[in-house]
C-alpha cells in the first residue's frame, strides 16, 4: 500500500477550517490626549512596547479585557507597563510594575480560533510613572510624565 496516500488522508482529517474576521480601523478616531493625571493601565506580561510599534497580544485578565474594550469603544489612550514578575496576578502600580512604558491605542479588538481575546494595539510615545492617580477610578490608574524622544543632531557618536 502506498504510504503517501495514507499520511495525505490522515493530513486532510487533521485539518481544520481557519475563518478570518475582518477588523476596520479608523485612525482618525484616535486624537484623545491621554489624560496624565489618571491614565487607565493596562498590564502585560513579558511584553515590552516602543513608540510606534503597532502589536496584537492576548487579554489574559478580565480587567485588561474590560479596559481594552472601553478603550476602543471609546477611542481614549491607555498606559501599558510590562509587569516585573509575570506570575503575579494583580501587579501593584508602585511595587509591581515598571517605571517606563508607552501611552497607546487599542485600535482592534478580535476572537482567535481558540477563542482567545486579542488586542490590537498601536503606540504613541513614551511616559514614566510619577505615583498613582489621586481621582477616584475603577482599575489601575497613574499620574505619568509624558516623555519626548530627542535626536540628537551633529553627532556623530549617534
Amino acid at each position: 500500500m502506498d504510504n503517501s496516500k495514507d499520511n495525505k488522508k490522515q493530513h486532510d482529517t487533521e485539518a481544520k477550517d481557519v475563518s478570518f474576521q475582518r477588523i476596520e480601523i479608523d485612525l482618525g478616531k484616535f486624537v484623545k490626549e491621554p489624560d496624565v493625571t489618571a491614565l487607565p493601565i493596562l498590564a502585560t506580561r513579558n511584553l515590552v512596547m516602543f513608540p510606534g510599534v503597532t502589536v496584537t497580544f492576548e487579554l489574559g485578565r478580565p480587567s485588561s479585557l474590560e479596559l481594552a474594550t472601553a478603550a476602543h469603544a471609546d477611542a481614549f489612550p491607555i498606559g501599558i507597563l510590562c509587569q516585573i514578575n509575570p506570575d503575579e496576578n494583580e501587579p501593584s502600580l508602585t511595587t509591581g510594575l515598571y517605571k517606563y512604558g508607552v501611552i497607546a491605542d487599542v485600535i482592534g479588538l478580535f476572537d482567535r480560533p481558540d477563542g482567545v481575546k486579542c488586542a490590537l494595539v498601536r503606540s504613541r510615545g513614551r511616559f514614566r510613572v510619577l505615583g498613582k492617580s489621586l481621582a477616584p477610578s475603577e482599575g489601575v490608574c497613574a499620574r505619568v510624565k509624558l516623555l519626548e524622544d530627542t535626536v540628537p543632531e551633529h553627532d556623530p557618536e549617534f
